[in-house]
């Protein structure tokens, strides 16, 4: 089909046209066509009548007293900071000994306090980088070019088990790490890159003590909450929020706190990050054939009184979750989600179960998130070391009927967060407000992590 010509119309009435001789509201006819002589100048406008000439009036008076208003200036909106990347100095290492230097590389960044290091390599320019994520910023490492790059990942990839050919099928693995003294497990995940490199991700176990519940820094009020969904026999309690949120901590100080003299714990992990102290800890090998979906079903017969299942990841572990709450045990759990709703919504289309079942298997969400505490002795110079470490911020919401009817009714996303805000006794918004009243983080920090 041809297009169609576009055709731009002209005005039907041209002194209007601002910026021209029509523009002057005072002219009946354009100056020029006036200028031209008689025959041009009397002739009548498009759909006009002759108007006789009229004197110009000019402005009118201004009272007295009036004075010009003087426009404001608008202030120039600040432009965003972007943070300078600060490199080590040793950064770039030249020919360095392969031997025994990956194991140095992540000691260093257990050192630091890194949750995760990831390593990439360009494959035509023979070059690895690593970064590693402190306090949630990723920062630089190390970058070796050369030869030596591809045997440090050599090495790797043959010492951890992952192919050390072409995969373009993504490669997940254990690799041990020296942590304290203790042989703990980092999991590992292998990517294939467009340009034919690499992009290695390894997720660190937690280093230190473990920490209690009332070491975790939860405000009195959050505290007070979550001990009350941990004091009920049954039902499940989800701890919720994305990918290095310290999920796993929460959980490890929740489980100390229900493992009493009179309690049997259980756990099902995937891997198991750290041995606890009096629980029973079950670890998922699927080479073995003791995956989830083995080991769930059986522990309905095993004699537990609370279960923790390491990570809500796929349908298998959402059914057997709900299963196990449903059948009078409590459950604890972990789940990818950004907020309480969106954990229960989730939680739902994995289990492939109605929503009033699995709502009824649940006493409650607890949803984490890690914000920066401010660093007293920072210089103001360098904004990678503004804040050192982190601290937790939650929000503790417990199952109510009105929170399970909205669901049921499927009412909009925006009218149920309305509801569960107003069923909820705190808020992310309440508690880090909190923190910057106390001077712990600021608002630069709060709106990175929530947003808005």
């Amino acid at each position: 089909m041809a297009k169609r010509a576009g055709i731009r119309r002209k005005s039907e009435f041209p002194r209007h046209r601002a910026g021209t001789d029509y523009s002057d509201r005072t002219l009946p006819y354009p100056k020029k066509a006036a200028a031209a002589g008689p025959d041009t100048a009397s002739l009548p406008g498009p759909g006009l009548d002759i108007l006789p000439e009229a004197p110009f009036i000019g402005p009118l008076p201004m009272p007295e007293g009036y004075e010009e208003p003087v426009p404001e200036t608008p202030e120039p909106e600040p432009e965003d900071e972007q943070e300078q990347i600060t490199y080590p100095e040793n950064y770039l290492e030249i020919s360095p000994d392969v031997n025994g230097w990956f194991q140095n590389i992540i000691q260093e960044c257990m050192d630091i306090g890194a949750s995760d290091v990831l390593l990439s390599t360009e494959s035509e320019r023979k070059v690895l980088t690593v970064q590693a994520r402190v306090d949630g910023r990723m920062r630089p490492i190390r970058r070796v070019e050369g030869l030596e790059a591809r045997q440090i990942v050599g090495k790797f990839k043959s010492g951890s088990g992952l192919s050390t050919g072409v995969s373009f099928i993504p490669e997940e693995t254990i690799y041990m790490v020296d942590v304290d003294g203790e042989e703990r497990k980092a999991r590992v995940v292998s990517f294939h890159t467009a340009d034919g490199g690499d992009a290695i991700v390894l997720r660190l176990p937690p280093a230190g003590a473990l920490r209690r519940l009332s070491e975790l820094s939860f405000s009195p009020l959050n505290k007070e909450l979550f001990e009350e969904l941990l004091g009920a026999a049954n039902r499940m309690i989800v701890i919720a929020g994305p990918m290095g949120s310290g999920k796993t901590t929460t959980a490890h100080g929740a489980l100390m706190h229900v493992s009493t003299g009179t309690r049997t714990v259980w756990t099902v992990e995937d891997p198991v990050e750290r041995n606890l102290p009096g629980l029973i800890q079950l670890e998922v090998d699927e080479e073995n054939n003791a995956g989830f979906d083995a080991l769930l079903p059986a522990l309905v017969r095993s004699d537990y009184d609370t279960l923790f299942i390491g990570e809500i990841r796929d349908n298998t572990t959402a059914a057997a979750a709900v299963r196990q709450a449903k059948a009078g045990r409590q459950v604890i759990t972990t789940i990818h989600a950004n907020n309480n709703v969106t954990a229960l919504l989730r939680l739902i289309d994995l289990a492939e179960d109605s929503p009033l079942s699995v709502l009824d298997s649940v006493k409650g969400v607890v949803s984490q998130r890690l914000i920066g505490r401010l660093n007293a002795d920072w210089d103001g110079r360098d904004p990678m070391t503004k804040y050192k470490g982190r601290v937790p911020i939650h929000e503790v919401l417990t199952i109510t009927d009105a929170i399970t009817e909205a669901i049921m009714a499927n009412v909009p996303l925006s009218r149920l967060r309305a509801i569960a805000e107003e069923s909820s006794r705190s808020t992310f918004r309440q508690d880090v407000e909190r923190l910057i009243a106390d001077g712990i983080t600021d608002r630069e920090e709060a709106r990175r992590v929530l947003g808005g």
